[in-house]
């Protein structure tokens, strides 16, 4: 467990998690970084109550070869890109592997930014099996930089004549979002027959 880290300041990644069962919070700040956290192939993951401010990510979740973050809670966290173009508040990646098909849960964040072309979450399954589930409820996005977006989801399969939904994203929550942005408050591309479904508020 990682537990009152309090406050770093650095011009690189915050912290790298490689390992699974990792629980951080009580309020940790972290300032001047790329990426807040970066979560390589890590399951069972929960962070929260930490105030990132980072120029990437503020937090990035990603694949590494086929092996899937899974079974993440990332809840009550700060996320602020500041004036940082591009930046991206929650940043979870899957591509090309298999998982066990693990909830994660993306919940009561509070993502801000007056950057340019910003994205508040962004979760993408290209080929990975079987389909995301996500949890995203009572999220605050509140971004007031140009041609910036609120909730960015793709969903990739194999391709039509695959299995359904190898690349597919399950979607549920009970709490509203709030998402005030310049752009599009929500967008779902699905491609080479992977679908999105469930229902965020």
């Amino acid at each position: 467990n990682l537990d009152r880290i309090g406050q770093v300041n650095a011009f690189h990644d915050g912290f790298t998690i490689t390992g699974d069962g990792l629980t951080a919070g009580s309020g940790g700040l972290l300032t001047g970084v790329n990426q807040g956290a970066l979560i390589n192939a890590a399951q069972d993951v929960s962070l929260a109550l930490l105030d990132v401010r980072s120029t990437v990510a503020g937090v990035a979740v990603q694949a590494v070869g086929t092996s899937q973050p899974e079974n993440l809670t990332l809840a009550r966290l700060t996320l602020d890109g500041g004036t940082a173009a591009g930046w991206v508040g929650l940043d979870v990646a899957w591509s090309n592997g298999a998982h066990f098909g693990d909830p994660n849960v993306f919940s009561g964040n509070t993502i801000l930014g007056a950057g340019a072309s910003q994205i508040g979450m962004r979760l993408q399954n290209t080929q990975s099996n079987p389909e995301m589930l996500a949890t995203l409820s009572g999220n605050v996005i509140n971004l007031t930089g140009a041609s910036s977006d609120g909730i960015l989801l793709t969903a990739q399969g194999f391709g039509a004549g695959q299995v359904a939904n190898f690349g597919g994203i399950q979607l549920s929550g009970t709490q509203n979002n709030l998402i005030t942005v310049p752009g599009n408050p929500f967008v779902a591309t699905e491609l080479d027959g992977a679908t999105i479904d469930g229902s965020i508020l």
